[in-house]
């Protein structure tokens, strides 16, 4: 996935783990003890209400074509009903 790449290159600030839904609440409780910003690329099914979308991204088809077209990042926190989800290449 181009993201890992992309984050590599910030590693002094940016951890990357691969996670099973199952250990998101010991992630979250982690991430709050090491006061770092915790984002996922797809919502844990047992708490979708609990994860807001703060980046989207659209991938070019010629460099990646045999992957969705877009990924998205959430975080956790509630939406504001008047809040508009991010365009491509937009972040909150």
């Amino acid at each position: 996935m181009l993201v890992v790449l992309y984050a590599s290159e910030f590693e002094d600030r940016v951890l990357l783990l691969r996670a099973q839904p199952r250990d998101m609440a010991l992630l979250l409780g982690r991430a709050a003890a090491e006061r770092r910003h915790l984002y996922v690329t797809a919502v844990p099914l047992a708490e979708p209400g609990a994860w807001i979308p703060v980046a989207h991204f659209c991938r070019d088809r010629m460099i990646e074509p045999l992957i969705a077209a877009e990924m998205w990042l959430f975080t956790p926190g509630t939406a504001e009903t008047d809040w508009p989800l991010p365009a491509c290449g937009e972040e909150r």
